[in-house]
């Protein structure tokens, strides 16, 4: 009867396109990646996604001090900053905020010849 009722929860769930795991299978894996530190993830997804991204100095520590944002998305903004690094032009930033993002930029383009323009209002963010 155990099996019958596990087969039939199963197969409801699937109908409505969810999947059932293990208890403390998807919490396992959770907790592997939130133990990962800063250094290994960034290299992850350097391997992963970005395989001709050059290694700067700081990247990991700047990565760790974005505000607002995960590292995800600052190995995003690094890897086609990175990318970017070869066209004419300067970098611009517009709406700075605490400057961790702009740290992190201005950290990928140190050894180039390019500048880094901030801009903001100094008024934060307009209501909805």
């Amino acid at each position: 009867m155990q099996n019958f009722i596990k087969l039939a929860a199963k197969k409801l769930v699937n109908a409505i396109g969810l999947d059932i795991s293990k208890k403390g299978a998807m919490a396992e894996t959770i907790e592997k990646l939130t133990s990962m530190r800063m250094e290994e993830f960034a290299k992850f997804y350097q391997s992963e996604f970005s395989s001709s991204l050059p290694n700067v100095e700081g990247r990991y520590r700047l990565l760790s001090n974005l505000i607002g944002m995960g590292a995800c998305e600052g190995m995003y903004i690094v890897t086609f900053l990175n990318k970017s690094l070869g066209l004419d032009g300067d970098v611009c930033e517009f709406g700075v905020g605490s400057g961790a993002t702009s740290a992190l930029m201005a950290n990928e383009i140190r050894s180039s010849n390019k500048n880094i323009w901030l801009f903001d209002s100094f008024e934060g963010l307009p209501k909805p």
